[in-house]
């Protein structure tokens, strides 16, 4: 996998050649990171949540906990580099959804353009760190449909199994 920002129009624009993951595909990044949360809710309800689908793989219920702490993380820089106290720690998705509603639709939404943040690899806006984020979060969502795949193949569920 190798994914990497470019600028272009003065945008920070995000592609990735394994997921797909493109920013200049995703019209509004609260809508793609409430939409990927909410998928990964669901996908907790398989009875495989727990289980890794190899050694070394993390589980769909890893994965999610991973991507709660992203939001956090994120949802703290943001906050700070508008100055306004975040929101509560998410713990869960419905928690995550929460504390990403409360600081869009607080002072620091219409912000996302102009706060900036200073990573290791470049100086960004609140948007971009966002955009960063939502694409971490669909590459999971893949790992963790991809995890359950492996695991419906490896126990041999009522398929017919074609190799290509």
């Amino acid at each position: 996998m190798s994914y990497g920002w470019r600028r272009q129009d003065g945008l920070v624009v995000e592609i990735c050649d394994e997921c797909g993951f493109d920013t200049r595909r995703t019209a509004d990044v609260g809508t793609g990171l409430r939409a990927v949360l909410a998928a990964m809710h669901d996908l907790l309800t398989n009875p495989d949540a727990d289980q890794r689908p190899a050694e070394g793989t993390w589980s769909a219920a890893e994965y999610v906990v991973h991507s709660i702490h992203v939001v956090a993380e994120t949802v703290a820089e943001v906050a700070d580099a508008a100055g306004v106290p975040p929101p509560t720690p998410p713990i869960d998705c419905p928690s995550a959804l929460a504390a990403l509603d409360a600081l869009l639709a607080g002072p620091t939404g219409p912000q996302l353009d102009t706060l900036t943040l200073v990573t290791p690899f470049a100086t960004i806006t609140a948007r971009d760190n966002l955009y960063h984020a939502l694409h971490d979060l669909e590459h999971h969502l893949l790992d963790i449909r991809r995890g359950y795949g492996r695991i419906a193949l490896t126990r041999g569920d009522d398929l017919h199994t074609t190799v290509r």
